[in-house]
């Protein structure tokens, strides 16, 4: 049987990216006598490859539907499809792709450099801070949540720090009479004895027992007793200057320091004092409470200790001399 062959040559532009999807390409070197000869028993399957010379992808094919299963005459079909445009989509989309992958690396750059800015060293920053028991400093920032933390830790720490604070001054407080008790006395003694070393700044102190007092305690109670060292403590209180500093060491015991004031101007004081509470203050209206007293000036040698030692020794003194009197070096 006689076999007609003919090439039918159809040169497609390819304008449809999905033609080129869809394609099945073949870029092997392959013989076309050798393709075609597959592909004459195998009718209407298709065949494929790249000329690389001529830049294009073929495409051949043969049928005999045109002519007749019994004609005998097979129809070749070539079709060509240019790869410039296909390379140039390829290439356009590469460059896209590069440009939005430089993008995001920038991006994420930014990120991390901005974290590191806004948020780790502020945050490491605000951790040393907060180990020393500090207030933060509330610096602008475009993070949120930072802010609110700074503004709740220094709101936490200023209430904390009050609260500090007021228990210190409670812990200075002599609970009965509200003056200030034995622990504030041993720390401001202490500080005007290094001014005295430091400056030669002067001061004056007594000490004031209320006499008999255990037999008034036994007689009419503590709670009478009480309100006899609140009134001492009133009297005090509105005797001496606002300068002047009160204490209460200790049971019937109290403390004047005189800041700046010599001996002699003390005594002036003092005394007046003693008159005030041995003609106003009584109780049950049967006698009166009298004070006994210790008045000193600092001198060159002393300290805290050696202060206290000699009033205490000037109260004993005035103790043995009948009491409600001073005794004074």
């Amino acid at each position: 049987m006689i076999t007609n062959e003919f090439l039918l040559d159809i040169n497609i532009p390819l304008k449809d990216q999905r033609l080129a999807d869809l394609a099945k390409v073949d870029t092997r070197d392959i013989s076309l006598n050798k393709a075609l000869q597959k592909i004459i028993p195998l009718n209407e399957e298709l065949l494929s490859f790249i000329d690389k010379t001529e830049n294009t992808m073929n495409f051949y094919s043969a049928t005999s539907s045109l002519f007749g299963n019994e004609s005998g005459t097979l129809l070749f079909i070539k079709t060509s499809f240019p790869m410039e445009p296909l390379d140039k989509s390829l290439n356009d989309n590469l460059s896209t792709f590069l440009f939005i992958t430089i993008l995001v690396l920038l991006v994420l750059i930014f990120c991390e450099w901005f974290k590191e800015r806004e948020i780790t060293s502020k945050i490491t920053s605000i951790t040393k801070v907060i180990q020393t028991n500090q207030m933060i400093e509330n610096e602008t920032s475009a993070i949120k949540d930072i802010s609110i933390l700074i503004d709740s830790y220094n709101s936490m720490l200023t209430r904390l720090n009050d609260q500090i604070r007021i228990n210190k001054e409670l812990s200075y407080i002599d609970p009965l009479t509200k003056v200030k008790n034995r622990k504030a006395y041993d720390e401001k003694i202490e500080e005007l004895v290094s001014l005295y070393k430091r400056y030669g700044t002067t001061f004056s102190i007594a000490i004031f027992d209320a006499d008999d007092f255990k037999e008034i305690n036994d007689t009419y109670g503590h709670s009478f007793g009480d309100g006899v060292l609140k009134v001492i403590t009133k009297t005090l209180r509105c005797s001496i200057r606002n300068d002047d500093m009160l204490f209460r060491i200790g049971g019937e015991e109290f403390i004047v320091i005189f800041p700046n004031t010599t001996l002699i101007e003390s005594k002036t004081v003092i005394e007046k004092i003693r008159i005030i509470i041995n003609e106003s203050l009584t109780y049950q209206d049967k006698a009166n409470v009298t004070l006994s007293i210790g008045l000193t000036e600092i001198k060159d040698q002393d300290n805290k200790d050696s202060i206290f030692k000699r009033i205490d020794n000037f109260l004993y003194v005035s103790k043995g001399n009948g009491k409600n009197q001073v005794t004074f070096d």
